[in-house]
């Protein structure tokens, strides 16, 4: 039990110790990932509402428009990391 405490309280110190580097990194990334999290929300509901007029169910639709958009980005990290 005091092995957990003192791990504890380590993770806490190197927390703070690296607080405003985490702080600075967080909102350079936090604003472009909801940019693009509403973008491809937007995109996954018009094409939801779009194939509903083919009398396809909408939630199924936007469920495999974001399936595809995964697969898309997942694709192109692994493009671009090499």
């Amino acid at each position: 039990m005091p092995s957990t405490i003192i791990s504890a309280q380590n993770l806490t110190c190197n927390y703070n110790s690296t607080r405003a580097i985490n702080d600075i990194y967080f909102k350079l990334c936090f604003k472009p990932t909801i940019i693009a999290s509403v973008i491809f929300s937007v995109i996954s509901v018009i094409g939801g509402i779009l194939f509903f007029t083919f009398n396809l169910p909408a939630g199924g639709t936007i469920v495999i428009f974001n399936a595809v958009f995964l697969a898309i980005v997942l694709f192109a990290k692994k493009m671009l990391q090499t």
